[in-house]
């Protein structure tokens, strides 16, 4: 009479050991795809940490000398030609013949410029990018190995160093001086009462706004809160901005603005006043 009960208890003990067994089984392919992944990052991570170092090596070090075979005699013999060929002016190579492009800047200043108006340390593939994305032309084949050239040449001047406890760089003790002539350049150094550049609001646009015809707008925002008497609220800037003569397509330019001082590392908000510069820059 018992003979059936025991069998459907049974029946289910053995259909629940084979779920049990399924989701064992589950749970160890994800264990395993888990432990790939985590190879897999860890390689990953190791290949950029190499990447980082050769590329602090092009700026600290001196470049690796490529093993040439030196030709035999007799190949050296035979290769040389009977007739001497008239000499001609050499060529500079390609990687130092670049061109500021529609930046208007020269390699070392854009270099400059790119890592102060950043909110952290740039790596050298980090700076050759944005420095292209700005517009700057080369006809170096390797755009990046040059810019590590200019700034190994930038960090021997004091202008740059590299960054403390991550990769990358900043600027330097003596980059302060570089920045406010590289700003003075640029603007007017006179105001009018308002804190308005003295020149821009009466200059005139130029046709297609191209980079490199007006200054940056974290430019502009930096020697606006530089020249205040205390700090702005984004409307105030905005509105002294395009009194200077800055030109913005976008239909809500506070927003820009909110946006821009936002990742500008360098200000502080001040709750109901507004922005001002952190102690000691400007």
């Amino acid at each position: 009479m018992n003979a059936t009960p025991l069998n459907d208890l049974a029946r289910r003990i053995s259909n629940q050991e084979a779920e049990l067994k399924k989701l064992r089984g589950q749970f160890e392919e994800r264990q395993r795809k888990l432990a790939s992944l985590t190879q897999r990052r860890e390689a990953l991570q190791a290949q950029l940490r190499q990447i980082e170092a050769e590329s602090a090596a092009l700026v600290t070090g001196a470049p690796k000398k490529s093993a040439v075979s030196r030709p035999t005699p007799a190949k050296a013999a035979k290769s040389q030609p009977t007739r001497k060929a008239k000499s001609s002016p050499a060529k500079p190579p390609a990687s130092s013949r670049s061109s500021t492009g529609k930046t208007g800047l020269t390699l070392p200043d854009l270099i400059v410029r790119i890592i102060q108006e950043a909110s952290g340390a740039l790596g050298i593939s980090q700076i050759a990018k944005e420095a292209l994305r700005r517009g700057f032309t080369s006809t170096s084949g390797n755009f990046p190995k040059m810019v590590a050239v200019r700034i190994h040449d930038l960090r021997k001047k004091g202008v740059l160093r590299p960054a403390d406890g991550q990769a990358g760089f900043v600027l330097g003790k003596s980059s302060g001086k570089q920045a406010v002539s590289a700003r003075s350049s640029a603007l007017p150094k006179k105001s009018s009462s308002n804190g308005t550049p003295a020149g821009w609001k009466n200059s005139k646009p130029s046709q297609g706004n191209h980079k490199g015809e007006q200054p940056s707008l974290r430019l502009v925002l930096t020697t606006l809160l530089e020249r205040s008497k205390g700090p702005l609220l984004v409307r105030d800037l905005a509105k002294r901005a395009l009194a200077t003569g800055y030109r913005s397509a976008s239909k809500d330019f506070e927003n820009v603005v909110q946006v821009t001082v936002g990742r500008m590392g360098d200000l502080v908000n001040v709750p109901g006043k507004g922005y001002r510069l952190k102690k000691g820059k400007g």
